[in-house]
């Protein structure tokens, strides 16, 4: 059996990321599907139980924080080096496994980012260390936690063509684990409303933003 973390877009539908188990492998394989729909099979170190961080860099020569041709496949600090390997810019399903209705979860998933640049080595391993946190790269959340957002998108829930964004940026903002506590204090009992929404996009986006919040 597999467990599917990552999946591109219909109709291919492509497993791009997965965990593979069977009786030689009880504990499982990670493997990458590249570009041209090679599979690379990746044994890891066993993780010990609790939160890990998986991190995947693919990146060029020309990349000024990343200069390595091919990808990089980081489990908290370990890194497998994978040459002129890519994969594919397609990322519509976490999580999950669509080509079996979505009724095949992975697991817990506590945050998902996707950079618009590469992240270096050093950068990876401050994320896994939770190190510095001030300067980890998710800047437009804490930008917009400079400008008191909460406070201003809370003013919009209950326009009903504003609900289901604001909680969007709500959930984002989040991520941050030092404007957890204001979003609650600001918003709390109104979250706990909108998730019985006549809506579905305003029940999805304040069950996110409940559980980034948790």
């Amino acid at each position: 059996c597999q467990c599917v973390l990552l999946q591109s877009s219909p109709p291919e539908m492509l497993i791009q990321i997965f965990v593979h188990f069977d009786k030689e492998n009880p504990e499982g394989i990670w493997t990458l599907v590249d570009y041209e729909r090679t599979k690379h099979a990746i044994k890891t170190p066993k993780l010990n139980p609790g939160w890990h961080l998986l991190t995947v860099v693919s990146s060029t020569t020309e990349s000024p924080a990343q200069k390595y041709n091919g990808t990089k496949f980081f489990l908290d600090e370990w890194c497998k080096r994978l040459p002129k390997v890519w994969i594919l810019n397609d990322f519509y399903n976490l999580g999950n496994d669509l080509s079996r209705g979505g009724r095949k979860p992975f697991g817990l998933i506590a945050d998902f980012r996707i950079y618009a640049r590469c992240l270096s080595d050093d950068e990876v391993r401050k994320l896994s260390r939770a190190e510095n946190t001030d300067k980890h790269p998710d800047q437009i959340a804490r930008r917009l936690a400079e400008l008191d957002a909460a406070t201003v998108l809370v003013q919009r829930l209950d326009v009903p063509d504003c609900a289901a964004e604001c909680l969007r940026a709500l959930g984002s903002l989040a991520t941050l684990s030092t404007q957890r506590a204001k979003i609650f204090h600001v918003c709390g009992r109104q979250l706990l409303r909108l998730m019985t929404s006549p809506q579905p996009m305003v029940q999805r986006q304040a069950k996110r933003l409940l559980n980034n919040l948790s």
